[in-house]
């Protein structure tokens, strides 16, 4: 997991950077967030969090996100995850 996150904040990195905002939605569209480990979903967000205003398809992500960690954890445990992401 240490290496999916380091490659994805790498990646999404080098993108925000370069200001190629429309190649960051494009992979944050692609996020299966039923499939991927919370995990990466919170790096995900935290990557992009400093983007949010630039970047249309990260509020569904955000959403799909908040609606997964609802779901699968306790309320308290759900908040303090998301805690500055969202």
């Amino acid at each position: 997991m240490e290496d999916e996150l380091d490659s994805l904040f790498s990646r999404i990195d080098s993108l925000l950077t370069a200001g190629d905002f429309a190649a960051v939605d494009r992979e944050v569209a692609a996020v299966d967030v039923e499939a991927a480990a919370l995990a990466l979903l919170l790096g995900w967000l935290s990557i992009t969090s400093a983007a949010k205003y630039k970047l249309t398809e990260r509020a569904a992500l955000v959403a799909k996100v908040i609606a997964r960690v609802n779901r699968d954890e306790p309320t308290e445990m759900a908040a303090a995850l998301l805690r500055g992401l969202v």
